[in-house]
């Protein structure tokens, strides 16, 4: 007959020691809210209860440590909670979807395609090349850097790099349609970056390196009087208010509709393409390069 099959090891996960750790604070963060929690049921002092709910806040979710890893292989992963991670995000295969906030520190997707159903704040955010970033209508908000090269993102809300250190903000050729910089620390484009009809904005308190990388925007582009760095080229190709900064412009190209500036414009080389209108009540300043092929309604143009 058969004989017994021999016994095979059972392959165990090795626990690194940040698991263990982390794990180690969960139980004690529990221990310590039961015990709080024992003295409130006793004497009934607020602080007491505040004490115990804010240890088991920590048990449950609290913990810096947490690495959230998704794998999904076949059909779609649903969260249809709010998701709260300390340290990172990150979805490594099969389809994602998020159907409230999502809060976390680094979000990386390297595969497949993860849609958001609700705002997503996050430290850095990584999308790597072939995989998807559904956004819908829902706002992102990001403390690091932004790299969208090589892959898909999808989405009318608003991405706003908030309060930070400097970073890098690369869409590859993807179209950001409302786009905000309020970091102190500078924001340096890694690409050609394409903005649409909800403009860009230059918040009072954000900094911007474009370097040789063309700015595009088909609205409203404001640079709210600050300072920045750029030798490409910012292209207007839409109807909407340019208001300009404390630096010049490389280049002003204005591709589509009718610009309207607000404040004084000075660029090393100005064009203004065939059909378009560029409208200022104060004098444009171009240095090096102009090109009329379209309407200058100004009070005067300085060469």
């Amino acid at each position: 007959g058969r004989g017994t099959p021999p016994d095979r090891p059972i392959p165990c996960r090795p626990v690194d020691v940040q698991t263990s750790v982390a794990a180690a604070a969960t139980l004690v963060s529990l221990a310590f809210a039961a015990t709080v929690l024992e003295r409130w049921i006793d004497r009934r002092r607020p602080q007491d209860a505040a004490w115990a709910w804010s240890l088991l806040l920590f048990a449950l979710g609290g913990n810096d440590t947490d690495v959230l890893t998704v794998s999904k292989t076949a059909g779609t992963a649903t969260f249809t909670q709010a998701v709260a991670i300390g340290s990172s995000f990150l979805v490594t295969d099969g389809a994602v979807t998020f159907n409230s906030t999502v809060m976390s520190g680094p979000f990386e997707v390297q595969a497949d395609t993860t849609t958001l159903g609700g705002a997503l704040t996050a430290s850095t955010l990584t999308v790597a090349s072939g995989a998807t970033l559904a956004g819908g209508a829902n706002a992102l908000s990001l403390t690091g850097n932004v790299s969208l090269a090589d892959s898909s993102y999808t989405g009318t809300g608003t991405l706003t790099l908030t309060a930070g250190a400097a970073r890098s903000l690369d869409v590859g050729d993807n179209l950001i349609r409302t786009l905000v910089i309020s970091n102190s620390n500078t924001t340096t484009l890694g690409s050609p970056t394409s903005v649409g009809t909800g403009g860009f904005q230059l918040a009072s308190t954000g900094n911007l390196d474009w370097g040789s990388n063309s700015l595009t925007v088909a609205g409203s582009a404001d640079f709210n009087g600050r300072t920045f760095n750029n030798t490409g080229s910012l292209v207007l190709s839409g109807t909407g208010t340019l208001t300009v900064g404390g630096s010049s412009f490389a280049d002003v190209s204005i591709t589509n509709g009718t610009t309207t500036v607000s404040g004084t414009l000075t660029a090393a080389s100005l064009t203004v393409g065939a059909g378009t209108t560029l409208r200022s009540d104060n004098t444009v300043t171009a240095l090096g390069t102009v090109s009329l092929a379209g309407t200058l309604q100004t009070t005067g143009l300085s060469t």
